[in-house]
């Protein structure tokens, strides 16, 4: 099975390699996608706006901006991609190391292999959330009603398995070192008697 796979390939270097890649290109789009967004002076957040479920809502948002700063925003949801492609990177790495701080072969360990699955999951949903916001934005008066609704469905998807993978991640991380403290202090206690 693919999953059992991930005990040993990639191997830990490229694992971090490719760690590395998602890191560097979450750096490297980020400041640029925030530019254009900047630029574009959109009159409300992006979860707001994300998770408004309307297209009269989003309308509005769009009557506020000129056609060159409704550019600009189309511009940072197109550069977006860079930073989707650098995080989906990101999530793969850090939960096959998590994952891999567990014994082999317990249900833990295969859960935390399967986990990349969700984070790769919310980017897939947030790659799906780009294309209508998009399509919004190339006809910013009188897109479809349903394009907004159908860009919050995937919005709330990809919030939600964003928590749900960070969750699993912090809680993995907060549990091995835990248990990595009560080795140390074992071993401390073994050499001093």
């Amino acid at each position: 099975m693919f999953l059992e796979q991930l005990n040993t390939k990639p191997s830990n270097i490229k694992i971090i390699g490719i760690l590395g890649i998602g890191i560097i290109t979450i750096i490297v789009s980020l400041p640029i996608m925030n530019y254009y967004f900047e630029l574009s002076n959109y009159p409300v957040s992006f979860f707001e706006s994300q998770l408004s479920f309307s297209g009269e809502i989003i309308k509005s948002h769009y009557s506020n901006l000129t056609r060159e700063e409704q550019t600009f925003y189309l511009y940072g949801n197109l550069v977006d991609y860079g930073f989707m492609i650098g995080n989906g990177l990101g999530k793969f790495g850090i939960a096959i190391i998590v994952a891999r701080g567990f014994r082999e072969g317990t249900r833990v360990r295969q859960f935390g292999l399967s986990m990349f699955l969700v984070g790769l999951l919310g980017t897939v949903f947030d790659a799906l959330e780009n294309i209508f916001i998009i399509l919004m934005t190339f006809n910013p008066s009188n897109f479809p009603n349903i394009f907004a609704i159908i860009h919050s469905i995937f919005a709330l998807f990809k919030y939600t398995t964003t928590v749900v993978f960070y969750g699993w991640i912090l809680g993995a991380i907060f549990y091995l070192l835990v248990q990595w403290l009560r080795s140390l202090t074992r071993y401390n206690e073994f050499e001093a008697k």
